[in-house]
């Protein structure tokens, strides 16, 4: 593979597992290897590449190495348990669960997203990569899981792990926006009122309808308000819009 290393295997005659690192990686090594799964460090961090074969169990006693924080379990795990997707559990699922909860170490998983292998036997995905990780101090190691489109001439669906903290980038629609909070209520008040005159009257415009009724609708005030600058707060109407209009007009004139 251009770009990597290979930095452990495992031979086997019917399946075999790999561990490749980038060639950039100065401080990755080899630690350990064990049933199940190989080891290796890089820089601080344990991580443990894990395959278990459909036909074999998990060790009773210990199913993988406990390994110290930082620690990640990345692999095929062929267990079943219904967190991560299983309508059921099988043996192998309740002997990880228990290793998973003796060594404080997190599932990372999402159910809204795809499953990591696809059946062409069954037409049916399921879920057995899996990724695990250290806990200290009550507190997980940040990391997320993604599933990746499907891989050529292979069942499984690539994985990506990425640990450490992720900080959502948010797009500004670049619109200015008002911060109310540095407005000067004060001064918006005092130019409000001072536009309001001092006669708030205006006649609606009357138009005749076909049934020979016509609408008078005076503007109201916006209060605070006095009496004296409120003529009239009433709906007139009339079958005469004439005989309407002159009335309105000597009321003015009354005030």
């Amino acid at each position: 593979m251009a770009g990597f290393d290979l930095i452990s295997y495992r031979l086997h005659a019917k399946h075999g597992q790999a561990t490749y690192v980038k060639s950039s990686l100065t401080d990755a090594s080899a630690e350990l290897s064990k049933d199940h799964c190989d080891v290796i460090k890089v820089g601080s961090y344990s991580i443990a590449n894990v395959y278990k074969p459909p036909s074999e169990s998990w060790d009773t006693s210990v199913p993988l190495p406990a390994l110290s924080h930082p620690a990640i379990y990345v692999g095929d795990f062929n267990s079943h348990h219904p967190d991560w997707g299983y309508d059921s559990e099988d043996a192998e699922g309740p002997r990880l669960m228990e290793w998973a909860s003796l060594g404080d170490f997190s599932l990372i998983h999402d159910l809204k997203q795809r499953r990591t292998f696809r059946s062409t036997r069954w037409q049916i995905d399921f879920s057995p990569d899996l990724c695990w990780v250290s806990t200290t101090n009550c507190s997980r190691l940040p990391a997320s899981c993604t599933v990746l489109e499907d891989f050529p001439r292979s069942q499984h669906r690539p994985t990506l792990v990425h640990i450490g903290l992720t900080i959502p980038v948010v797009q500004c629609t670049g619109k200015r926006r008002c911060n109310f909070r540095k407005a000067d209520w004060q001064k918006f008040q005092a130019c409000t009122e001072s536009s309001i005159p001092s006669s708030l009257v205006a006649v609606c415009q009357l138009r005749k309808h076909t049934g020979g009724t016509s609408g008078l609708c005076p503007r109201q005030p916006t209060p605070p308000f006095h009496e004296e600058s409120v003529l009239y707060t009433r709906h007139a109407w009339a079958r005469n819009p004439e005989h309407c209009w002159r009335n309105t007009r000597s009321r003015e004139t009354q005030t």
